[in-house]
């Protein structure tokens, strides 16, 4: 019972419950609850979100703490992101900018061979009146084809069930990616091959023969009632990885165009629908549930 109840306990109880389990020194493990822990200094911003995330500990009067079920089950990692967030804003922010490093190095791995060219910074686009245009966050050239990849990478926040928070992230996502295809397709389309390649910092290689532009997002990509830029590739990095180790496609002689129709097959308009599922997919069809339509188009 004592693991499905939620309880009132001493907070230096469960702190030398977690020195005892961990080996930590108490200072640490005391640094730790308090992250984890709802309190008089924190309750503003946690409560500001859409929708709050629930804590796995909240602080009553003087050392007691409620150890809150929900809490503690409900993926905790959820409010203490959101807690360091608060605490440590400029590591917060240190640890966002790098990860869009981490992302690109990822990527990279699936490119191992010795013909492609990876360049490992951002790369800024300008227009001939030296205005900044927009960066590309990875790039991967081929040499034996003479293909071009120019990659936009997406990282959101998580938006858990909220539907305004969702909402925003599909806005943001869509409308910045589009921007993002505009750009740099049309600044493709008015730059000589030679200047391409110098701007992207592709040294000693002279010609392309195709351009490919991707949208990978870190965690989502596929939303419904969206319409995606099929100047782009837009995939999701589950669908990546899922592509690059377990997708068959026919050798076509460019690597680049062969991820691309890798990507493609597991699309969610594409994806093969296994035999034995119990899945019904249908356009335009209306299902009447008491006083509302529910539209499949």
């Amino acid at each position: 019972m004592r693991k499905v109840l939620t309880q009132i306990l001493d907070q230096r109880d469960i702190i030398n419950q977690y020195c005892i389990a961990t080996g930590f020194p108490i200072q640490k493990v005391m640094k730790i609850v308090d992250c984890y822990t709802l309190n008089e200094n924190n309750i503003e911003t946690h409560l500001g979100y859409p929708k709050p995330i629930p804590a796995p500990f909240i602080k009553i009067k003087g050392d007691k703490l409620i150890v809150s079920t929900y809490g503690c089950l409900k993926n905790p990692v959820y409010f203490l992101n959101r807690e360091l967030k608060r605490r440590y804003p400029n590591d917060f922010f240190n640890a966002v900018n790098n990860r869009e490093i981490r992302f690109r190095n990822q990527l990279y791995d699936i490119f191992k061979q010795d013909n492609f060219i990876k360049i490992y910074e951002n790369v800024i686009l300008k227009a001939p009146n030296g205005k900044i245009l927009t960066d590309i966050d990875a790039i991967v050239y081929d040499r034996q084809s003479n293909s071009l990849g120019l990659f936009q990478l997406k990282w959101q926040d998580n938006f858990t069930t909220n539907i305004k928070e969702r909402r925003s992230r599909i806005s943001n996502l869509i409308a910045k990616s589009i921007e993002w295809i505009d750009k740099v397709d049309g600044w493709v389309k008015t730059e000589s091959h030679n200047n391409i390649l110098k701007v992207l910092k592709i040294n000693g290689e002279k010609s392309i023969s195709k351009v490919h532009l991707f949208v990978i997002s870190r965690n989502h990509m596929h939303f419904t009632n969206t319409e995606l830029d099929d100047r782009a590739i837009w995939a999701s990095w589950f669908q990546v990885e899922e592509a690059a180790d377990n997708v068959f496609v026919e050798p076509s002689g460019d690597p680049i165009l062969d991820f691309t129709n890798k990507i493609e097959k597991l699309s969610p308009q594409k994806r093969p629908v296994p035999p034995d599922s119990k899945v019904v997919y249908t356009n335009n069809q209306t299902i009447e549930l008491s006083k509302f339509k529910v539209i499949i188009g």
